[in-house]
């Protein structure tokens, strides 16, 4: 079976980032699809023809890049919330399976006293509004996680589950436990497995990289990797970054979605893989 992938990239808002359309499209014969034969008798000069029915299917997601909701984006949608973002204008979200985005940090009760010089504290309240305008899966692989210390991460963790929403990925953490793998119990035709990394503070365990993204291609048939990474504002991918992304194809990955850089970079195809 044969698979066909289209990326579109759009810049959404400024506050949120880019937004990217992901749709792998798998089209051909299915070893499963099922064989029709003749159920009477067959007379003598008649041959037993089998027919086989193409499926076919696609999977189709919509990648958004940081969404932060705190600082002077809470200040500007005030009571209204994401309502005041989202409601002028729906034409934003395209018709996908699934709508997947940077959560660009925690969710929290109250703000803490923090050493950080910049540290985000989103209000639990707006995981709700998230959950209405179609939003699915959050990476929490990024640099502002634990803004709101330790405590407040696994908040937001909680807070996304009662609110019906998938998570993946950690700020400081590269390991199998926080790939988020998706598929029939969404009525996707297969699996596909999410992972995330922030390479923003350091330099990332390759080994580690490696067994997660191992683990995800045991689980899943497709293995899409979001990262947090590159430099602010800069309109091309670095080197740095370009290295890493072939690595990280070669070691299994499908797919690789990349956000930090607040504006839209440029896309590549290596070895047929984005």
């Amino acid at each position: 079976m044969k698979a066909r992938i289209i990326i579109t990239v759009a810049i959404i808002l400024p506050i949120l980032g880019a937004g990217f359309y992901f749709r792998p499209s798998f089209q051909g014969v299915s070893d499963l699809a099922p064989k029709l034969t003749p159920t009477g008798p067959i007379k003598e000069k008649e041959k037993q023809v089998e027919q086989v029915v193409e499926v076919k299917k696609e999977v189709s997601i919509q990648f958004f890049g940081d969404i932060m909701l705190d600082r002077s984006v809470a200040r500007v949608m005030g009571t209204s919330g994401l309502d005041y973002i989202f409601a002028k204008d729906k034409s934003i979200f395209v018709d996908t399976d699934l709508t997947i985005a940077n959560l660009e940090g925690p969710f929290a009760p109250a703000r803490i006293q923090t050493s950080k010089i910049i540290a985000f504290r989103f209000d639990p309240k707006l995981a709700a509004q998230l959950k209405s305008y179609g939003f699915d899966i959050f990476s929490m692989a990024n640099n502002h996680g634990f803004d709101m210390g330790r405590k407040n991460v696994d908040f937001t963790r909680q807070v996304l589950n009662e609110n019906g929403l998938g998570y993946f990925g950690d700020e400081y953490n590269v390991d199998k436990n926080y790939t988020y793998t998706v598929g029939e119990e969404r009525g996707l035709p297969f699996k596909i497995a999410f992972v995330g990394f922030n390479s923003t503070e350091g330099g990332l365990d390759m080994d580690k990289v490696k067994q997660v993204i191992d683990d995800a291609g045991k689980q899943a048939r497709f293995v899409i990797v979001n990262i947090h990474w590159g430099e602010e504002y800069k309109r091309n991918s670095n080197k740095k970054q370009q290295d890493f992304a072939h690595n990280l194809i070669d070691l299994g990955a499908s797919a690789i979605i990349g956000h930090h850089p607040h504006v839209v970079q440029e896309v590549e195809v290596y070895k047929g893989h984005y």
